[in-house]
C-alpha cells in the first residue's frame, strides 16, 4: 500500500478559481465556501484502486510538521465522511458537514468512493454487486479510517494523555456503509495487533459512532423492476458493469458545490453500481434486518452487532423521503438497538427529502444541521467509561 498525503491551498488557487467560487456564492450564500487543505490518497491493500480522501480543518497540516493538530480539550475529534452514489467531496452535503466540524471543534475527512471523486476506477462504478460488493466498500471505509488513525498518531505524539476519537457518517448509500463499517472499525481498534501498534504514542485511539443521512436501507417498491428486468440487469452488470441501460439519470447541479465543479458523476448510472445498490436495498439490509430481529434477545450475529464497547448512531432522515420508504428506516433503527453493543436515535425530518443537505439553505437545512451539531456534540462528549460498556436501550425516535 502507497500512502501520498499532499498538502493544499486555498490561497494558491489560480485567480479564475477563486473568482469561480465567490461567483458561484452568489445570492445563494452570504458565507465563503469551506476548502479542503490537505488530500491524503492511497492504494487498497487489494490493488486496483488508489483512494481519494479530502481533508478539512487545520489540524491536518501545519508549517511546521511536528506540530500536533488543534487539541480540543485534551483531544482530536475526527468525522469519516463517506458520500452517496455518483458524489465526491464537492456537495452542499459536504459543505455542510464542514461548516459544523469547523465550528464545534471537529475535523473532516470525506472518502472518495471508487471511481468518484478524484478516486480511480471506471467513473461511478461501484463492483462487484451483491454482499461481495458491500464487504469490498465495508473494507475500504474500514482501511482508510485506519490510515487516518496512523497520520494522527504521528501528529499528536508529543502530546502525554490524548484522546483520538472518530466517528463515522455518510449519506444515501454512505449511511449503509458507514453503519456496515462501524463494528469493523471499533473492532479494528480493540484488536490486540493494532494496540499494540498505537502503544508507542501517548494518547488513547476510540470509535465513538455513527451520524447517518437518509441511509439507503429499503426501496420503494415502485421503484423495483419486474423480476425479469432484475435478472437481465444482473447478467448485464456482470458483463459490461460500466454501460448503462434503462438505469437511473444523476442530475448532479442542484448539489453541486462549487456549482462549477465537475467532480460529481452526471449521466446514466453505471450498470454495476444500479445492481449493487438494488442488492443493498432490496435484499441484503431487509434481509440482515429480519434475521436481526428473529434472533432477539440473541443477536451477537448479526452484522450491526458490536463486541465490546457501545456504538452510538444517530440516524436522520426526511418523512418525504420518495427514495427510501420511512418505515424501512425505523425497522433500520430497530435493528441497531436490537444488536448488542449499538444504540441508535431516530430524527423524523418534517418534509425531509432524500437529499436533506443538497441545497444551499431552507429550513430542511436547517433542521438538519441542528441536528447533525448535535449529534457532533454528545459524540465529542462521549467519555471512555461510557464507551466501552455493553448496554442495551430500546428505541428513541425524535420527530420534530
Amino acid at each position: 500500500m502507497s500512502l501520498q498525503f499532499d498538502q493544499l491551498a486555498f490561497s494558491s488557487l489560480p485567480t479564475r478559481d477563486l473568482q469561480k467560487i465567490k461567483t458561484s456564492i452568489g445570492e445563494e450564500e452570504d458565507e465563503p465556501l469551506v476548502t479542503s487543505v490537505a488530500r491524503m490518497q492511497f492504494e487498497t491493500k487489494s490493488g486496483g484502486s488508489t483512494l481519494n480522501v479530502e481533508l478539512f480543518g487545520n489540524g491536518w497540516v501545519t508549517s511546521d510538521e511536528n506540530t500536533s493538530p488543534t487539541l480540543s480539550q485534551g483531544g482530536v475529534n475526527i468525522l469519516l465522511f463517506v458520500p452517496g452514489v455518483c458524489e465526491s467531496a464537492e456537495t452542499w452535503t459536504v459543505q455542510h458537514i464542514a461548516r459544523l466540524c469547523r465550528d464545534t471543534g471537529w475535523m473532516l475527512a470525506v472518502l472518495e468512493l471508487p471511481g468518484h471523486g478524484l478516486s480511480s476506477g471506471p467513473r461511478a462504478v461501484l463492483q462487484p454487486t451483491g454482499r461481495t460488493g458491500l464487504n469490498r466498500l465495508i473494507d475500504i471505509v474500514t482501511e482508510t479510517a485506519d490510515n487516518v488513525f496512523n497520520h494522527l498518531l504521528q501528529k499528536v505524539s508529543k502530546h502525554n494523555n490524548c484522546t483520538i476519537k472518530m466517528a463515522l457518517s455518510g449519506s444515501s448509500l454512505g449511511g449503509v456503509i458507514a453503519a456496515y463499517a462501524a463494528p469493523k472499525v471499533s473492532q479494528m481498534i480493540q484488536d490486540s495487533t493494532y494496540r499494540k501498534k498505537s502503544s508507542s504514542h501517548p494518547c488513547q485511539i476510540q470509535f465513538v459512532g455513527n451520524i447517518l443521512l437518509s441511509p439507503a436501507v429499503g426501496v420503494a417498491q415502485a421503484a423495483i423492476p419486474s423480476p425479469v428486468i432484475v435478472s437481465a440487469l444482473s447478467c448485464l452488470a456482470f458483463v459490461a458493469p460500466s454501460a448503462s441501460f434503462l438505469t437511473p439519470a444523476e442530475d448532479p447541479s442542484h448539489y453541486n458545490c462549487p456549482s462549477w465543479t465537475q467532480r460529481n458523476f452526471s449521466g446514466q448510472w453505471p450498470l454495476g453500481t444500479s445492481k449493487l445498490l438494488l442488492d443493498i436495498t432490496s435484499v441484503i439490509v431487509p434481509d440482515d434486518v429480519k434475521k436481526t430481529m428473529a434472533d432477539v434477545p440473541t443477536t451477537s450475529s448479526s452484522p450491526l452487532c458490536v463486541q465490546g464497547c457501545t456504538i452510538q448512531s444517530f440516524v436522520i432522515t426526511g418523512t418525504k423521503d420518495p427514495v427510501v420508504p420511512l418505515q424501512s428506516v425505523r425497522e433500520f433503527v430497530n435493528a441497531i438497538n436490537a444488536s448488542e453493543g449499538s444504540v441508535a436515535t431516530l430524527v423524523e425530518i418534517p418534509n425531509g427529502d432524500h437529499g436533506l443537505l443538497a441545497g444551499p439553505k431552507g429550513k430542511v437545512v436547517n433542521l438538519v444541521t441542528e441536528q447533525f451539531k448535535t449529534a457532533l456534540l454528545t459524540l465529542a462528549n462521549r467519555s471512555l467509561k461510557t464507551f466501552c460498556v455493553n448496554r442495551q436501550l430500546s428505541t428513541s425516535t425524535n420527530k420534530l
